[in-house]
């Protein structure tokens, strides 16, 4: 931040529950490459129903966000300065370093729709430059603590450290240059009201892309979800809601016009609030194995020079990360699987029903009816299906081989065969 800055009944059969959510995974596709499909929601087997799921999902996130961050606000003389921040525990909130630094320490607020403007206190602080003038900043935290009756009713929002180029991020926060529309910032700034009463202005979100994870004395997410003056100390978060990175400054140039919106990875957060007592909530995904830094491309100093995409930071499974991968008949003996509808599909796809087969690959991709994500398992359960001529599954292996989930089975040549013979099937997805 700039620091001014189908022979029985659906319900009794697995796999015709699976593929419905898998044609509108392809549809999500013809709409962007990038956009994955959301876990854990009741897919309609009509298309309208699965967009108004989709729909739905947004809107879940959307309310977490709203509950979750909140406004800073506080007082320096007769200077004011706001920013951003969310709930990581219970009474807890973290927001940058530099938007509460200099305040007086009896004048910070915080407050959201949902919660009215409460005192909070500074309880660390750490602020750590780059090692020269042009390396990016090691630290800019602050973690703050509040007491309010409903403090422990707060959503906090967990951290992944799963995060890499071209994965869809969003904002939230509260930019000045968009709030100072809103009546109530406007009386924040118009200084009409006390710091005791004020309304805080509505909350922003924008969207954008990962564009480049860069390291160079410090690290930063360099995003295209736009942020300004106020956003500082706000959460990036994945398409679940999960914070990949905290808002913290903007780069203009200005003779391109270009900006530079940037925030401190995930790991760097975590490793601020373990140091002051604080265990943050980690995604399902990275709860499995302790943070640690994931692989960040170095900055780059030649123009041109391409950079190797970063591994994912990703606990290690059963046929991943250098394990030898085993056939899809042995995957049915997987002891990950203790689910009811898991162990049922599971069987109905051992049968040789290539529905059902087409199903588990999808399941083991998106971690969806009680699979674990592995790909390699999705990758040996999707050949399969589209071996056996299945369009679907040889749309998802298509998908899969785009690199988008893993770069190891990254295959442009044969993602493109695949989704033309899927997209060419007697009865293909339209999309």
């Amino acid at each position: 931040m700039q620091r001014t800055k189908r022979t029985q009944p659906m319900e009794n059969n697995p796999a015709l529950r699976i593929l419905p959510r898998c044609s509108a995974f392809l549809t999500a596709l013809a709409l962007c490459l990038a956009c994955l499909l959301w876990p854990g929601a009741a897919w309609s087997a009509s298309p309208q129903g699965a967009l108004d799921n989709y729909e739905q999902r947004r809107r879940n996130v959307a309310s977490l966000l709203e509950a979750a961050t909140v406004f800073v606000f506080s007082r320096t003389d007769d200077t004011i300065h706001f920013g951003s921040g969310f709930f990581v525990a219970d009474g807890y909130v973290l927001t940058n370093a530099h938007v509460v630094e200099d305040a007086e320490p009896d004048e910070i607020y915080i407050a959201n729709d949902a919660l009215p403007p409460v005192k909070a206190s500074i309880v660390s602080i750490s602020h750590q430059s780059g090692s020269s003038e042009d390396s990016l900043p090691k630290r800019d935290f602050a973690l703050l603590r509040y007491s309010h009756p409903t403090s422990g009713k707060r959503p906090f929002l967990s951290f992944n450290l799963d995060v890499r180029r071209m994965d869809r991020v969003s904002a939230w926060g509260f930019p000045g240059m968009v709030t100072q529309f809103d009546q109530r910032m406007q009386a924040i700034l118009e200084d009409k009201v006390s710091a005791r009463d004020f309304a805080p202005p509505p909350v922003v979100y924008t969207e954008g892309t990962v564009s480049a994870l860069v390291k160079s004395g410090g690290e930063a997410v360099i995003h295209t979800a736009a942020i300004a003056g106020g956003n500082s100390g706000g959460p990036l978060v994945n398409r679940k809601g999960e914070v990949v990175g905290v808002n913290t400054w903007g780069y203009k140039e200005e003779e391109e016009g270009a900006f530079i919106n940037a925030a401190l990875p995930a790991h760097t957060a975590i490793a601020f609030l373990q140091e002051n007592g604080i265990q943050p909530t980690l995604a399902a995904d990275n709860a499995a194995s302790p943070p640690s830094a994931p692989a960040l491309a170095p900055a780059e100093t030649t123009p041109g020079r391409s950079q190797t995409p970063p591994a994912r930071n990703r606990p290690k499974r059963p046929g991943a990360g250098g394990e030898t991968a085993s056939s899809p008949q042995d995957a049915g003996e997987d002891s990950r699987l203790t689910n009811g509808d898991a162990l049922a599909l599971l069987k109905q796809a051992r049968s040789g029903d290539v529905d059902a087969i087409a199903a588990v690959g999808a399941c083991y991709l998106e971690e969806e009816e009680g699979f674990p994500r592995d790909y390699v398992q999705a990758r040996l359960w999707l050949e399969k299906s589209a071996a056996a001529g299945n369009a679907l599954g040889q749309g998802l292996l298509g998908f899969l081989y785009l690199g988008l989930y893993d770069p190891d089975l990254h295959e442009p040549e044969k993602a493109l065969e695949l989704l033309k013979i899927s997209a060419s099937a007697p009865e293909p997805d339209p999309d």
